[in-house]
């Protein structure tokens, strides 16, 4: 997967691999915090491959591959009427 110079992901279709996803983080967790934040954790963990515990993707590339706006992931969201949440 690269990232190109508008920020969109380009799949290489030769590249191969998986991820190994907790039930646990489905049946337990998925239901509590949401789609967006399970879609993230998954996200975090394809870069975190191998015998790596952690990885420093930007948050650009973490938008473009999730299909949202870089400040969807900034963890802070103002609602229509001017509240912050």
């Amino acid at each position: 997967m690269a990232e190109g110079k508008e920020g969109k992901v380009h799949l290489d279709p030769h590249a191969w691999g998986y991820v190994e996803v907790p039930n646990y983080l489905l049946d337990f967790w998925q239901p509590l915090l949401g789609l967006r934040a399970t879609a993230l954790y998954i996200l975090l963990r394809r870069f975190a491959y191998g015998e790596r515990e952690e990885c420093w993707p930007s948050l650009t590339r973490l938008a473009a591959s999730l299909g949202v706006e870089r400040r969807a992931l900034s963890g802070r969201t103002r609602r229509r009427d001017g509240v912050s949440r």
